[in-house]
């Protein structure tokens, strides 16, 4: 008996997983990619191969440039670059996305919170959403484990043998960037990315906050961790994580541009409009 009931709980629970991924847009959609192809017939530009173009620099006389390359580390994703540069100047500062309650600790409903708020209902957007929302999934051990042995926060609490409740956040970060200029001009934009977690608790108001104290033993780190080691891995994985890590890139070289007062084409940025998708504001985690 107890067997036939925990097979009709699992059936219940992945019918209703399949449901809420279709009912709110809970996958990545492969089509939302903005592939350079697409970049370089906007910009009416032809004559590379595969569409693997990066960006030459000139700092003497700050003319930005492009150029068909064979090599990864020097490929840029060109809508990504573009929709970087426009929030870098409209705003000053790095883009920036999160799930928040709703309400309090208890609502079962979360919201999208981007910033700045026009990312909403976009693929760059997109593109922040779908990543963290698939890093809360991998976390719960739910899907198929991107690296062997990775294990989750409930394994890992069981491995530690805690069972004390667990309430934590955790969010994408850039530990490190750069970007390295070849001797003939081309700039190779860097991330090192990876997990940061912390716990959280109830306030008196009943609304989450960051509690005083996170150990290093919480199992929320310990998964951040292996998560940060094992990030190229992942990346190379798994669609969403890859076109994060593309987004990171172009922001770090779209800022590396407006500190070298790179001479930019106000015509040629205008041709890059912020591609919409559909959006469902709250969903059931």
């Amino acid at each position: 008996k107890e067997a036939v009931e925990e097979r009709s709980r699992l059936r219940s629970e992945d019918y209703l997983r399949k449901r809420n991924t279709m009912d709110f847009g809970l996958q990545w959609d492969p089509k939302l990619a903005q592939p350079n192809d697409v970049s370089l017939r906007t910009l009416g530009v032809s004559g590379f191969p595969n569409q693997h173009c990066c960006l030459v620099f000139n700092p003497r006389t700050r003319a930005v440039g492009l150029a068909p390359t064979r090599f990864k580390q020097a490929e840029v994703n060109l809508y990504y670059l573009a929709m970087s540069l426009k929030i870098l100047k409209e705003t000053q500062r790095e883009c920036q996305f999160s799930l928040d309650p709703k309400g309090t600790i208890s609502d079962e409903k979360q919201v999208k919170a981007f910033y700045p708020s026009s990312l909403a209902n976009t693929v760059f957007g997109e593109v922040l959403f779908q990543a963290d929302y698939t890093l809360k999934q991998l976390s719960f051990g739910e899907g198929a484990r991107p690296v062997k042995d990775m294990m989750s926060i409930f394994e890992l609490m069981e491995q530690s043998g805690s069972t004390e409740p667990l309430q934590s956040r955790q969010w994408f970060v850039i530990s490190n960037s750069g970007v390295r200029r070849t001797a003939d001009g081309v700039v190779c934009p860097f991330v090192d990315m990876g997990v940061s977690a912390r716990r959280i608790e109830q306030g008196p108001d009943g609304k989450y906050r960051d509690a005083p104290m996170t150990k290093n033993t919480d199992a929320s780190v310990q998964y951040a961790q292996s998560f940060t080691r094992n990030f190229g891995a992942i990346a190379d994985a798994i669609p969403e994580i890859g076109e994060l890590r593309e987004v990171g890139r172009a922001m770090v070289l779209a800022r590396y541009l407006l500190e070298q007062g790179a001479s930019l084409d106000a015509r040629t940025a205008s041709k890059f409009a912020a591609v919409v998708v559909g959006d469902k504001a709250r969903y059931p985690m």
